[in-house]
């Protein structure tokens, strides 16, 4: 006889999974080197990533970590947590990360950025894949957010120049 499996209970939501991916392809009137630092540097990356933090940690290295605890604009509390899995200095990044909405297990990614110079400038390639579980985190609120991470990183770019 096959065992009985435990039925859903009735007073939560189905577990749910969500797959979305997506690229953005960005110009940023900076050299590459300086692209990079961006990224790789806890004070500037504190400026233009994310949103307002309790607490930020960024250990930039292969295997190294990246924590954010804080609370979201509509006042969730979240955790960003990121494991860095190739760093290929001025040119590539690649990185895993979770996210956490008020405790719960919102979501998985895997990222890349890709820098290529252009002169003084470069050109940027980020690319993403996510799961979204249980309803908590959604790919247009990932997409909306990545594209306004790169809105502001372009913005402390053009500051420098002007």
């Amino acid at each position: 006889m096959l065992p009985t499996l435990p039925h859903h209970a009735p007073d939560r939501p189905r577990p749910s999974l969500t797959r979305s991916s997506f690229l953005l392809e960005r110009d940023f009137p900076a050299p590459a080197a300086i692209v990079f630092a961006a990224w790789s540097s806890p004070a500037c990356k504190a400026r233009w990533f994310s949103i307002e933090s309790q607490h930020r940690c960024l250990d930039f290295r292969v295997g190294g970590r990246e924590f954010l605890y804080g609370r979201s604009s509509c006042g969730r509390r979240f955790t960003y947590e990121a494991v860095y899995r190739e760093i290929v200095p001025d040119t590539r990044i690649v990185f895993s990360y979770d996210i956490r909405i008020e405790g719960r297990h919102g979501s998985s990614s895997l990222a890349s950025l890709e820098i290529s110079p252009r002169g003084e400038a470069c050109a940027i390639r980020y690319c993403e894949q996510g799961i979204f579980l249980d309803g908590l985190d959604s790919p247009r609120g990932r997409f909306n957010g990545a594209t306004l991470r790169l809105a502001r990183l372009d913005g402390l770019f053009r500051e420098k120049i002007t």
